[in-house]
């Protein structure tokens, strides 16, 4: 791991996808320097200059490509993918007109498939790149179709050279597929972490959201540039401390779920539900007025008499006193959620199982 390390350069070993996306490039760029070496001297035993000339010219190429990306800038990796894999692609052409398709088609395929696995090129340039890739793989089956190879290599080197193309394939498929690993391992690790960022934002009892998912909200809200016509409503459980002191926090439990399960049936999906402490809610309701809220409220007040908490065999009749006000816009939210807070607790004071509206609302 350290040869490797030193090989990449440590900055570009990092836990994030992109990261070893660009350290598999650099890599691959270090691969394909060492084999077009091997190539040459393959082809200088076999006295052929113009295939010799050309990979030890690619594997100065290559070479450079991996100094080149060791600077670190996303741009140098994916112009390192493009310039290799036109190589590859020239070699490609250049095998099959110099000894005919002996096995060279297979690295061609291997180098249109990094750009699909691990989108390494923006979409529009992706289908530009494929489809100058799949040009060059029907150029070289067009050249050896029409042409006749200018060395004719008999049956046990074609073997051999059918082999050794296949090891380059399997060593370039090894390393899309550690990449491709390692990219499936980072997803999981980030949808961990956003589920357990999304939980943050919720009440484990309820489902609902908390104080997080308000505090989010707020920002949004207070940097609006246009009026979300933005209703704030606080609700309480009546004599919710007698029910727990009677029937147990097991009961007071239920009465909690139960009321959140009905404020999800009754309430519009857009409209937000948060727990903002022991038996209050908060509740902020989008793009309606003073009057559409109030009327909803009165529903759901209607809705908790004619359906009753039951648990354990008992049945529980639930009330809730409410405060209403219109957040106004360019204003603090903090400071709306506190005048309905005291709004509520002018019900409290009326009796309980009210609904204030702030009078400058009415």
């Amino acid at each position: 791991m350290n040869i490797l390390k030193r090989i990449i350069g440590n900055e570009r070993i990092k836990n994030n996808s992109d990261a070893q996306l660009y350290s598999g490039i650099t890599l691959l760029c270090f691969m394909a320097s060492i084999l077009y070496f091997a190539f040459g001297i393959f082809y200088s035993i076999r006295n052929i200059p113009n295939l010799e000339f050309y990979t030890y010219s690619q594997a100065l190429v290559a070479l450079a490509l991996y100094i080149y990306c060791r600077q670190g800038s996303p741009l140098s990796y994916k112009l390192a993918y493009v310039v290799l894999c036109i190589s590859v692609m020239l070699l490609h052409i250049l095998l099959i007109y110099t000894l005919g398709d002996v096995g060279s088609s297979f690295i061609a395929m291997a180098a249109i498939m990094p750009n699909h696995l691990f989108n390494i090129l923006k979409p529009r340039f992706k289908l530009i790149f494929d489809a100058f890739l799949l040009l060059c793989v029907n150029i070289g089956f067009w050249v050896g179709l029409n042409t006749t190879p200018l060395i004719n290599l008999d049956n046990l080197d074609s073997l051999k050279f059918c082999i050794m193309n296949l090891c380059i394939l399997f060593c370039f498929l090894e390393l899309y597929l550690n990449l491709m690993s390692q990219k499936s391992s980072t997803r999981m690790a980030q949808e961990v972490i956003a589920k357990t960022s999304e939980a943050a934002l919720f009440d484990e009892l309820t489902k609902l959201g908390n104080r997080r998912l308000y505090n989010e909200i707020k920002e949004e809200v207070e940097t609006a540039e246009k009026d979300p016509n933005l209703v704030v409503v606080v609700m309480d459980i009546d004599f919710f401390k007698q029910v727990n002191d009677t029937y147990g926090h097991h009961t007071g439990d239920a009465v909690l779920v139960f009321i959140a399960d009905s404020m999800k049936k009754m309430f519009r999906q857009r409209d937000i539900m948060i727990r903002w402490g022991g038996e209050e809610f908060l509740l902020l309701f989008w793009h309606t007025n003073v009057s559409q809220v109030k009327s909803m409220m009165v529903q759901f007040r209607h809705y908790l008499s004619v359906n009753p908490v039951r648990v354990d065999g008992l049945e529980l009749s639930i009330k809730v006193t409410t405060g209403i006000k219109k957040h106004k816009f360019g204003t603090s939210l903090d400071e709306t959620v506190a005048h309905t807070d005291k709004l509520m607790y002018q019900g409290k004071m009326q009796g309980r199982d009210q609904i204030v509206v702030d009078p400058a609302d009415s």
